[in-house]
């Protein structure tokens, strides 16, 4: 049995390399005769299974190091080592578990004394310009003469991502719509004075170094036993700070955050919500804002001054200021929080957010003439409706709105958050307040029980009612317009 067949045996239906296409790189891995190899980006590890079967296969000491995010690992291991473990690779691999990027461990390797060389560079991450243009001007230097550099899916785009759904609608056509891969093989690898030739299959893009293979094997066998000793470490590091609660991972544990140190501004409550961020991402924080609240936005209706309540991770503050809103996102837990701050300052978005209860926004000091409710409200306690809804309505502007999006009594099953009907919703905003309009919509979510990953769900549009002026001033107004 080849190589290929053992390990697809292994890991059967799993995603992100096919059989065809370990194939192709098993076959370009003996044709150069590669001993190190580098893969950046690896997910569950199927990749890194063949990577490491193809090295293993002709006898040599070939070896693979491979580089991903911390957030691949659950229960201090990841998927790739059990199974590298079940194929009896591991001792092939250097695993490095990153807290950002792969960029940052090149920008290591790079500073390394001896510094580490590779034969072929396998890049399958994050697939951007911005991230794999980067990384490919780093790698080159890590590339030994001769060596080949094979850039994973071709064709992606922004606009046919599953991942990046949602939030990049908001980017320009110029941006969602090209290849980015390809345009990082058209603009930074094809006219590089170091790369020989640039081609592609359609599916992958291949670019050779100039030069012929110089092994010095000394200095490589150095390099390899250093950067084990760092992987390790990082390992380590990363396992024991996921298992104190000192990283969340974020919208579809793609990506970890720091956890402050400190409860800022804690509040009775705040642990609750603390826990839900402290690990797997929550069954509502989907990675991007809810479908429903993006068309409010494009149409407009997310603008002037706004709050967003229970802001989680703060998606909808973000879309709301990426529509030009002056927008605040408030939630009870320090850790939902760091996290908003960071995807806001990685994103260059102007807007604030703040650690503060649901139920005292009068504390905030301040009104808007926009709030944003997305599924917050069905988390209360009933004996909670009436302080949450009376500190709601100091904050919102007579004549402003409120947006409520919540499940609908039309979702079948009881998991997740409470449904309303359109009735609850009506009655819980009688007073104070006009409904002018609910309407049917899908709310994503990630909760295990939704295998589509959409609830049937309610958008609420809720007036807050216009003050009524005191009848002396209002008889002055009159007799001032008819004295004119």
């Amino acid at each position: 049995m080849g190589s290929v067949e053992r390990v697809s045996e292994i890991v059967g239906e799993r995603p992100f390399m096919s059989v065809e296409r370990a194939h192709v790189i098993t076959r370009l891995i003996h044709a150069l005769g590669a001993r190190d190899v580098l893969e950046l980006g690896f997910y569950e590890g199927v990749s890194t299974c063949y990577i490491a079967a193809a090295l293993d296969a002709d006898g040599s000491d070939g070896h693979l190091t491979s580089i991903d995010l911390a957030s691949r690992l659950r229960d201090g291991r990841a998927s790739v080592e059990d199974l590298l473990g079940k194929l009896g690779l591991l001792d092939r691999v250097t695993i490095f578990y990153e807290y950002s990027s792969y960029n940052w461990r090149l920008g290591r390797l790079l500073a390394r004394e001896p510094r580490p060389e590779f034969d072929l560079v396998y890049i399958d991450g994050a697939h951007t310009w911005d991230t794999d243009g980067f990384a490919f001007l780093l790698v080159e230097q890590l590339l030994a003469p001769g060596g080949v550099i094979v850039f994973s899916d071709l064709q992606w785009s922004f606009a046919k991502s599953r991942w990046a759904s949602g939030w990049s609608e908001l980017m320009p056509a110029e941006q969602r719509e090209p290849a980015q891969v390809r345009l990082v093989c058209d603009v930074l690898v094809a006219p590089h004075p170091r790369i020989a030739r640039c081609w592609d299959d359609g599916q992958w893009a291949y670019a050779r170094k100039i030069g012929t293979p110089d092994r010095a094997l000394d200095r490589r066998d150095a390099a390899r036993e250093a950067l084990r000793g760092d992987a390790e470490e990082l390992r380590r590091r990363a396992v024991a700070e996921l298992a104190a609660g000192r990283w969340s991972y974020g919208s579809g544990a793609t990506k970890l955050y720091p956890v402050p140190p400190s409860a800022e501004g804690a509040r009775p409550g705040a642990a609750r919500w603390d826990a839900r961020y402290v690990g797997e991402a929550p069954p509502w924080d989907i990675g991007a804002p809810q479908p429903a609240l993006v068309e409010l936005a494009e149409l407009g209706q997310l603008a002037g001054k706004l709050i967003d309540v229970g802001c989680g991770s703060g998606e909808h503050t973000i879309l709301a200021a990426q529509h030009g809103a002056d927008a605040i996102g408030v939630d009870i837990s320090p850790v939902a929080v760091a996290i908003a701050r960071t995807k806001a300052a990685e994103r260059s978005v102007s807007s604030r957010f703040v650690v503060n209860s649901a139920l005292s926004l009068d504390e905030l000091g301040e009104t808007f003439n926009v709030a944003i409710d997305s599924g917050f409200f069905p988390s209360l306690d009933e004996n909670e409706h009436e302080r949450y809804l009376a500190g709601l309505a100091r904050v919102v502007d007579p004549g402003g709105v409120l947006y409520l999006t919540c499940l609908s009594d039309k979702e079948p099953g009881d998991w997740g958050p409470r449904r309303l009907s359109r009735e609850q919703i009506e009655a819980a905003f009688a007073n104070g307040w006009s409904v002018e309009d609910i309407v049917p919509c899908k709310r994503r979510t990630n909760h295990p029980e939704a295998p589509t990953g959409e609830a049937e769900a309610w958008l609420a549009t809720i007036r807050r009612a216009q003050a009524v002026a005191p009848r002396g001033r209002k008889r002055a107004s009159a007799r001032t317009s008819r004295s004119r």
